[in-house]
């Protein structure tokens, strides 16, 4: 499982993978991966599903307007992932004090 910096662009998010990038989205389901990101974050976090390759976390807080995000998710899934490739349509949202991820 790997956490890594996001190096093409200056924001705060992470991407979540596996060492190889291929079905690496499944690393969020992994005993305590995305808990003790967020406890490092100390922050609930934001999971936007880029493909089934990777997933790109993100800190909740009040500049993270949910609406734009599932609008970005699905309008770069139409244009620009394979079908074959797309996890989801929706971001997902991870509770720290529930321990839990759902759908945002």
């Amino acid at each position: 499982t790997i956490i890594f910096r996001c190096s093409k662009c200056f924001c705060r998010k992470r991407k979540l993978s596996n060492k190889n990038i291929v079905n690496g989205a499944t690393c969020m389901l992994y005993d305590a991966v995305i808990k003790n990101f967020a406890d490092k974050l100390n922050s609930d976090l934001i999971i936007l599903p880029s493909s089934i390759h990777e997933v790109l976390l993100l800190k909740d807080d009040d500049s993270v307007k949910l609406e734009m995000l599932r609008e970005m998710v699905r309008s770069i899934n139409m244009e620009s992932v394979p079908a074959e490739d797309i996890l989801s349509d929706d971001p997902y949202f991870y509770s720290r004090e529930e321990d839990r991820i759902r759908v945002a």
